[in-house]
């Protein structure tokens, strides 16, 4: 199954606002139980510097993975936003076997329009 891809932003003006009150740059205040709340998954690959983290976003208000690889020259990339947690849970799942997988997508695109960074080839 190849992972989700899609941007929630221009949902309406509505959604925005209310990621804005859900604590728009309150994360830095956040206890470690707050943090805890807001992860939905996990993955880290010490060995090979890869991580792929899914939380929810209090700015935006959407669930969103982010995705650390060296293979692409970029640091955390969001590559996925969903509305709800359920959403966040498979594509989650779906973004580590991707990553993970002998076949690494192409390119990883940030779905906040800050760029499109491809696989590095071995040399």
């Amino acid at each position: 199954m190849k992972a989700p891809r899609q941007s929630l932003a221009g949902q309406g003006w509505g959604t925005l606002i209310e990621g804005m009150r859900s604590g728009f740059g309150g994360v830095l205040l956040e206890s470690p139980e707050e943090q805890s709340q807001r992860r939905v998954g996990l993955f880290e690959d010490i060995e090979n510097d890869i991580g792929v983290a899914t939380v929810f976003a209090k700015d935006t208000g959407f669930f969103e993975t982010a995705i650390s690889d060296p293979r692409y020259k970029t640091s955390w990339t969001v590559v996925c936003e969903y509305k709800t947690r359920e959403e966040a849970v498979a594509g989650h799942e779906a973004w580590v076997a991707e990553i993970t997988g002998d076949e690494p997508p192409e390119e990883l695109v940030s779905v906040q329009g800050d760029g499109e960074y491809p696989l590095l080839k071995d040399e």
